[in-house]
């Protein structure tokens, strides 16, 4: 009869939902030497119900804004290890200079609670300074609920219980997740799409710089905003170096020496940084860099973004800083990259992210094939996708 395999439970790292009782346990378990993580959704509600407003609406409007700066820090670049534990630093007192003194007891609570996290607030397997969400942790949550049916368990009946879960959806077990096929529809469409063919047709591409090893800047809309009108992807670029200076000083070691540019471009008084200036020349540019993931999830990222086999060493696989990128391991500035290199779709985009013609129709039927009682309509791109 052969021998039942030996396994142990050795958890290092624990995602909670902000509850002192959790965070006990888990550092009871672990002896004192796990890293309890704090689940940022909790996190702002619990601030949210610290802000005092003069009536119901002024409060409803504290709450946005609060909740807008500290969404804004939450995603913050992590383009450099080191510089993106500054950038942090400083933003956190961008925040606190201006909610000191109008929340306090909300600011109190939200900065409390960053410095026991190194300024953090993790997703589960984070890297250094990255700062995102917790549905991975709230899907399982759910899965283990319905599989129990709603049942709450002794911790080792619970671990009975999931073994098979756990083995299945290791974080280093990348062998069912291989069969994913399809990335969320929030990334992976015809809106992408036309962004990229619309990125293509003005050249943005054009306008990237080169910074550090292999690593560059894509001007976004709000960069080319900034340009006069018609100017030429050449002209554009020579335009668009000032900002790429102040842009790349926030992505590098020392954030702050982006100050002198960002007040004499975008603050309105010279004399005061305020958090939004920052996060504004955050997302002027989209950084991206050789991705460096672990073979398995390279594996699971080709196939998501449908690159053919023969393709895949022609080009290592990139990574961008925006919020789309770290919530969903893809975004449009990505796509445009590959698509513009020519590395993996050569010729045209996966199906998917093909934008729609337009189909002109007359009286409720296309053009030549027209029917009663219809008023003339346009079809626009994106309107009515075909998802197959």
């Amino acid at each position: 009869m052969a021998e039942e395999r030996q396994w142990e439970c050795l958890p290092h790292r624990q995602m909670q939902d902000n509850d002192p009782a959790e965070r006990n346990a888990f550092q009871t378990l672990t002896e004192g030497t796990g890293t309890t993580l704090d689940c940022s959704v909790h996190l702002l509600r619990e601030a949210k119900h610290r802000i005092r407003g003069r009536n119901r609406k002024d409060k409803k409007a504290e709450e946005g804004a609060f909740g807008v700066d500290f969404e804004q820090i939450k995603v913050l670049p992590d383009a450099n290890p080191m510089g993106a534990i500054l950038l942090r630093k400083w933003c956190w007192e961008l925040f606190e200079a201006r909610w000191s003194q109008r929340q306090p007891d909300a600011c109190h609570y939200i900065l409390e609670k960053a410095a026991e996290g190194g300024m953090v607030f993790h997703r589960a397997q984070a890297g250094p300074g990255r700062n995102t969400d917790n549905n991975g942790e709230e899907g399982s949550n759910r899965w283990t609920k319905v599989a129990n049916s709603w049942t709450r368990l002794s911790i080792s009946s619970f671990v009975v219980a999931c073994r098979g879960y756990l083995e299945v959806e290791s974080a280093t077990d990348f062998s069912e997740a291989s069969r994913w096929h399809e990335f969320n529809r929030a990334v992976w469409n015809r809106k992408v799409g036309k962004y990229v063919v619309d990125a293509v047709e003005q050249k943005v591409m054009m306008m990237r710089f080169n910074v550090g090893q292999q690593s560059i800047l894509i001007p976004t809309g709000k960069a080319l905003e900034l340009l006069p009108e018609g100017v030429a992807p050449s002209e554009a670029k020579k335009a668009l170096e000032g900002y790429r200076k102040t842009a790349a000083l926030l992505f590098g070691k020392n954030p702050k020496k982006a100050i002198p540019g960002i007040k004499e471009h975008f603050s309105d008084d010279k004399s005061v940084i305020v958090l939004q200036d920052v996060i504004d020349w955050l997302k002027t540019f989209a950084f991206l860099k050789p991705a460096n993931y672990s073979p398995g999830l390279t594996a699971l990222l080709h196939d998501c973004l449908q690159v053919p086999e023969d393709k895949r060493s022609k080009c290592p696989l990139y990574r961008c800083h925006c919020k789309d990128y770290m919530h969903y391991l893809n975004c449009k500035h990505v796509v445009l990259f590959h698509v513009s290199n020519g590395d993996y779709w050569p010729g045209k985009m996966p199906k998917r992210l093909r934008p729609a013609e337009k189909i002109e129709t007359v009286n409720g039927a296309c053009k030549g094939h027209e029917g009663p009682g219809r008023k003339k309509t346009k079809i626009t791109p994106g309107q009515a996708l075909n998802m197959d």
